[in-house]
């Protein structure tokens, strides 16, 4: 039997918090600090922006990252958002 995550660990945000793909990078996968590289062999990287500033910060962490006190989750497109007319907007030709 597994045992569940906690929901916060000392502030840290943990895994339930992020989106289903979490599987294999834990909250990588979903946070706005995280750059994936991508090998020309396949091999998929999360590189942590945050290292960049802040050495307490791995800039490749170990995965699956399942606490994070700097997570912040990412910001869904704006332009999504806004696919519908408005009333104000111009007819196109």
């Amino acid at each position: 039997m597994a045992a569940s995550l906690p929901r916060s660990v000392e502030g840290n945000v943990t895994a339930d918090k992020a989106l289903p793909d979490s599987n294999r990078a834990g909250l990588c996968a979903s946070c706005k600090h995280v750059r994936i590289i991508r090998s020309d062999r396949g091999s998929i990287f999360y590189l942590c922006r945050r290292s960049a500033t802040d050495p307490s910060y791995a800039q490749y962490p170990r995965l699956p990252v399942l606490s994070c006190r700097g997570y912040e989750a990412q910001e869904k497109c704006a332009g999504a958002m806004n696919d519908k007319p408005t009333d104000d907007a111009e007819p196109s030709e």
